[in-house]
């Protein structure tokens, strides 16, 4: 119901005779209407949940929100917002794209599907030749950026398709999209709901909701302050690798590569104790 703003009497007769089950607005106003009601001994219990935000206000001044209009909190916490703003996202997407609704698949399946419907719609578009559309989401994501890059340079390459400028920024703003898709993993923030992945996330909302463009884009950095540590593994010789016998050089590069991999993720793992989680891994609030 618009209800506008002021005239709170009016507000709370309205919340009554219409029985209101839910209110939105600043939480200094819902604590100013709930007063109001007390002075006009007005029931307001048909009141179940409160949406408040555009100003600051502290977790006491919540809980007396709670408490005076009888809102349930549920329980929810940052962890199981943030995974319900991704939902949203989710399901406005699943209508833009047109992607069927599967509800009896998992979050991650469904955020799957958009992003790669999102990069096929962009193959077609472009009738990007030799595209697997059965690849990967990044593999399919870094074909096409390479291929826009070669369009936005003149790359002479009479196989490169002919797009007008608008297409191409169409198809970068579509790409940025996808990338948002590929990092709003759910298991990867309720694994280990740290401040640094709830930044990642909140990044990615800022990007698919306002059109930012990703720092790992070429769009700006982050205003946000930031701490790096860099670590560094044990150096080797490349030549510990060198096979003796040239047809054994897969094998060899193949174990160069498991080497590179292990160390690389001994040192993900070790980055682990530098921050903690906000919550304990999993706990998503109540349901």
């Amino acid at each position: 119901i618009p209800s506008a703003t002021g005239n709170t009497r009016r507000q709370i007769e309205m919340i009554q005779d219409f029985g209101v089950t839910a209110i939105h607005c600043t939480p200094s106003y819902a604590l100013h209407l709930a007063e109001a009601a007390e002075e006009m001994d007005a029931d307001l219990s048909s009141l179940k949940k409160g949406m408040f935000g555009a100003e600051p206000w502290s977790d006491a001044m919540r809980k007396d929100l709670e408490k005076k209009l009888g809102v349930d909190p549920g329980g929810r916490n940052l962890l199981r917002r943030f995974l319900h703003f991704g939902k949203v996202l989710l399901e406005r997407a699943e209508q833009q794209y047109g992607v069927e609704v599967s509800p009896d698949k998992d979050f991650d399946y469904r955020i799957g599907r958009i992003r790669h419907t999102i990069l096929d719609n962009i193959a077609d578009r472009f009738n990007v030749k030799n595209f697997d559309r059965k690849a990967d989401a990044i593999g399919k994501l870094r074909q096409l950026f390479a291929l826009m890059e070669m369009i936005s340079i003149g790359y002479p390459d009479p196989n490169l398709p002919k797009v007008t400028p608008e297409d191409l920024e169409w198809a970068h703003g579509e790409c940025v999209k996808a990338f948002d898709f590929i990092v709003i993993k759910k298991d990867y923030l309720v694994s280990n709901p740290t401040p640094e992945r709830f930044y990642e996330w909140l990044a990615r909302f800022e990007s698919y909701v306002y059109g930012k463009k990703p720092r790992a884009l070429g769009g700006e950095p982050s205003p946000r302050a930031r701490k790096a540590v860099v670590k560094f593994a044990k150096p080797f010789r490349l030549s510990e690798f060198a096979p003796k016998d040239k047809k054994a050089k897969k094998s060899a590069l193949d174990e160069l590569l498991k080497k590179l991999r292990r160390e690389m993720q001994e040192m993900l793992d070790e980055s682990q104790s530098l921050t903690r989680p906000l919550f304990k891994p999993g706990d998503i609030g109540g349901e």
